[in-house]
């Protein structure tokens, strides 16, 4: 049985890995390098300790490897965050945080533009800005590193929310142009961001 279990696992993942295959989009997607790196990193995602442990899921969105959705299921227990989505659970309403990253065919060397798309987060010192946007030097050219995968980049995320985000009350899922408008005010209109991961 726990053979057969491997095995399925194993396909799964194989299934995962197969199905994506990176899919340009207005010329800004492509590079050959980014996508090998995505597809490596998607591999160990499913075989680290935060897919093992149930900490947060990636789902590709329309099997597109420069567009993923984090799914976080698990916060600090004694964080205000956790007592919001508690108080959603209760309430019959999803009790996670849904992040969508967007790669460029830059990456690794240029960071994703990372939101929160789900639920609406207010926040005691910025971390969380309008549109969903976070606020954080990681995901700045300044402060990324091309060392960075997945799961720390996401942990690492999640530690941020932790210590600073609350549920505002608000069901609402934030869309690509709040979040864009915000990051481009955030830099001060220098650098553009050129992503294309709008909703669909």
């Amino acid at each position: 049985l726990l053979l057969l279990l491997s095995v399925a696992v194993a396909l799964s993942v194989i299934i995962a890995i197969v199905q994506a295959q990176p899919k340009p989009t207005g010329g800004s997607h492509g590079s050959t390098r980014a996508a090998k790196r995505l597809m490596k990193e998607l591999q160990g995602f499913y075989e680290s300790e935060s897919h093992k442990n149930g900490v947060f899921t990636v789902e590709l969105i329309n099997d597109n490897i420069y567009e993923w959705d984090v799914k976080v299921l698990k916060i600090d227990p004694d964080s205000e965050l956790h007592e919001g989505l508690q108080g959603l659970k209760k309430q019959g309403t999803r009790d996670y945080v849904l992040l969508r990253l967007v790669y460029d065919d830059n990456y690794p060397f240029s960071p994703p533009f990372v939101r929160v798309v789900y639920p609406d987060l207010a926040s005691h010192a910025g971390a969380i800005m309008a549109g969903g946007l976070i606020c954080t030097e990681l995901l700045t050219e300044q402060g990324w590193s091309s060392s960075y995968t997945i799961e720390p980049l996401v942990l690492q995320l999640i530690a941020t929310m932790s210590g600073d985000a609350v549920v505002s009350g608000s069901f609402e899922r934030y869309t690509y142009e709040q979040a864009k408008k915000e990051y481009d005010k955030y830099l001060g209109g220098d650098h553009k961001w050129s992503h294309t991961g709008k909703d669909g």
